[in-house]
């Protein structure tokens, strides 16, 4: 997770708890970063990637995601799941009802550790983009403005 996120209020004081890791910024922070990776899949304990980087509240398509968000999993050869947040209008509030669905276990195939994770990141961006056809509903829209994003309610 960004080390932003251990700033707000709250749920920054749990994320440790729950074993989020700080995404590194220099060659040592990589290291380290690598060998907690490493360490947990070797103990049999998940890792959960956010391989989109960035939330965009009630968005209902799916963004390009690096082929890198699925290295550790090639490496290791643990399965992958994917995880899709999808929004259907609710018939009482205003905010939209939110489903989430879980698709998976993938387990790496190819020859190579980049064929691997090639083929983790085309089987769950195919699998995430078709679950995301359940969304029914666009709270926010989100519009390109030149090289810009714009929201609009």
């Amino acid at each position: 997770i960004s080390p932003a996120n251990y700033a707000i209020p709250v749920i920054g004081k749990i994320l440790p708890f729950l074993g989020a890791l700080p995404i590194a910024d220099t060659l040592h922070g990589i290291k380290e970063l690598n060998r907690a990776m490493e360490h947990r899949l070797k103990n049999g304990n998940p890792i959960v990637i956010y391989p989109e980087a960035h939330v965009w509240e009630y968005y209902t398509g799916i963004r390009p995601f690096p082929v890198t968000s699925f290295k550790f999993a090639a490496k290791f050869g643990a399965p992958v799941f994917a995880m899709t947040v999808t929004y259907k209008k609710s018939r009482v509030f205003k905010r939209p009802v939110t489903e989430v669905f879980l698709d998976g276990p993938f387990y790496p195939e190819g020859e190579t550790e980049r064929e691997k994770a090639a083929f983790l990141h085309r089987r769950v961006y195919e699998a995430m983009k078709n679950r995301s056809k359940n969304s029914n509903y666009s709270f926010i829209v989100y519009k390109e403005k030149g090289n810009k994003s714009t929201v609009k309610f």
